[in-house]
């Protein structure tokens, strides 16, 4: 015990008295392991809230191949939860096609993109979801990433790391972001002209009823 007593007091530079019992110096002794536990906590949280935040998502998913470049044209809604550890929040938002550059291919599969925010940058922009924003719906980004497994082990997302161009053009997505974009109609004997509204996912038109111009408000089931 005096070894030990001796290494704490020169290595903190204290001035400590000589113990007067055994017993004051195992007291002496809990309280420097209490100190250096705390200390060792207290550096580790510190390391965890400087991390890159990517290097924390990156770390808690799983991927399919390396690092590369693609084309996303953005979809309609999406989704926050936390992260397992709870340190931050992945956003998650549909797209309506994802093109590889490398691979020189349509991703298929990919029907979701994902990235993660901080919890203060969720608290600042959850007023109407404005992280769901960040890509808008019918623009063409060009980022770097990387393709990922959903929880459920099905390889349907696409990290998005980087953004390496807002609003591209010339790509492989014009032709499907010029379908996407293009207006959707119904013609029916009965209801007459209708348009889609695809925010609301409603055909809208107007009908004539006794001289009267009736707003007609159609709900869509789509089936895959």
């Amino acid at each position: 015990m005096a070894v030990i007593y001796q290494c704490f007091a020169k290595k903190k530079d204290l001035i400590i008295l000589k113990a007067a019992s055994e017993d004051a110096v195992f007291l002496l002794w809990e309280n420097v392991m209490c100190s250096i536990i705390y200390t060792i906590v207290y550096v580790q949280i510190l390391e965890v809230s400087a991390m890159n935040l990517h290097e924390l998502y990156e770390a808690d998913s799983t991927f399919e191949g390396e690092e590369g470049v693609f084309y996303f044209l953005g979809g309609q809604g999406g989704a926050a939860r936390r992260s397992k550890s709870g340190n931050y929040h992945i956003i998650t938002k549909p797209v309506a096609g994802v093109y590889d550059v490398a691979g020189n291919k349509m991703c298929k599969n990919i029907i979701v993109v994902s990235w993660p925010i901080t919890c203060e940058e969720r608290e600042a922009q959850d007023e109407g979801s404005a992280y769901l924003d960040r890509f808008a719906e019918g623009e063409i980004y060009k980022i770097k990433g990387r393709m990922q497994y959903n929880p459920f082990g099905d390889l349907t997302l696409l990290y998005v790391k980087e953004v390496l161009e807002e609003n591209a053009t010339g790509t492989k997505l014009d032709k499907k972001r010029e379908k996407y974009l293009a207006p959707i109609h119904l013609d029916d004997e009965v209801l007459g002209h209708l348009t889609l509204e695809k925010d609301s996912d409603l055909f809208e038109g107007q009908y004539d009823y006794a001289g009267n111009n009736i707003g007609i408000y159609v709900e869509v089931e789509w089936s895959s």
